[in-house]
């Protein structure tokens, strides 16, 4: 996608005349493995070694695909009940807190239910207390980021790779497609 983009660029500045020729580029190696899913018994053991808010979460974002950011900033309003279209449907509205954009997810009912019983007394989100000493976005989404990945050291489903909530997104982003084994 850096490629596609710097090729895009490279062609603006050719056709403003800015350079005489598009230079030709040697193919990006991406040295990282790609994401995996996760298996069933994964998730299951992953489910059993977490508890509290940090379960919830782990369930949330497998089901919905959301960041550990986005998930764990999630405000009560982002989640509704679904009236008119389709009973016992719920649905997380909200702009993705990266890059804006508009998210528009079903989730499954048990887990909205889930997500609904953590409810504490902050009057806006659903997981993050700013009052006790997670004041930003950033630390709270860190903090609960290092809960779920103590779930799956505990679970034994640890890669030593960065972003390893993502593996929770790929799961889902599988389930949609309708590719996973």
């Amino acid at each position: 996608m850096v490629q596609k983009h710097l090729n895009h660029f490279l062609r603006f500045c050719y056709n403003a005349a800015w350079i005489e020729r598009i230079p030709k580029l040697s193919p990006i190696k991406i040295d990282e493995p790609e994401t995996e899913p996760l298996k069933d018994p994964e998730y299951e053991s992953i489910l059993k070694a977490a508890t509290g808010k940090t379960r919830t979460l782990i369930r949330l974002m497998r089901w919905s695909g959301l960041a550990i950011r986005d998930a764990s900033t999630l405000e009560r309003t982002d989640l509704s009940f679904d009236k008119e279209k389709e009973k016992d449907l719920y649905r997380i509205i909200r702009e993705r807190t990266k890059a804006g954009e508009p998210l528009y997810i079903p989730i499954p009912k048990d887990v909205a239910e889930e997500v609904l019983a953590v409810l504490h007394d902050n009057p806006v989100y659903v997981f993050w207390n700013r009052q006790t000493g997670n004041s930003s976005e950033y630390r709270h989404a860190a903090y609960m980021g290092e809960q779920v990945a103590e779930a799956l050291k505990n679970a034994k489903v640890w890669s030593d790779g960065h972003m390893i909530s993502h593996r929770l997104r790929a799961t889902f982003a599988v389930d949609l497609s309708g590719t996973r084994a």
